[in-house]
């Protein structure tokens, strides 16, 4: 039996989720990240347009579990906001979401 549950959230308590946010240097340092889930059911798609957008007006996002950041992108698709996340393979690596949040 699947249950589809509602929840309701403050912009306050979304950007509690996240400990670390930057913008985008993700072009210049492709290799430091794999991609871990994105939004939508074509990665091809996302994948080229995240690569061929203006990363000016992105913002990158540093979470601490998986369920924070599942839940962060759930949101973002609640507010339109485009996502991939990223496992960040520096240090002891992390999950990290790509947005234009």
């Amino acid at each position: 039996m699947v249950h589809q549950l509602t929840l309701n959230f403050t912009q306050k308590q979304m950007d509690m989720l996240w400990h670390t946010r930057m913008k985008s240097f993700w072009p210049e340092q492709k290799d430091r990240f794999e991609v871990v889930a994105y939004q939508g059911a074509d990665f091809a798609t996302q994948f080229w347009h995240i690569s061929s957008i203006n990363h000016e007006y992105l913002n990158m996002f540093w979470l601490d579990t998986t369920a924070d950041t599942f839940l962060f992108c759930a949101m973002l698709e609640q507010l339109n906001c485009k996502w991939l996340h990223l496992w960040d393979l520096a240090e002891d690596g992390s999950h990290c979401v790509l947005s234009d949040y």
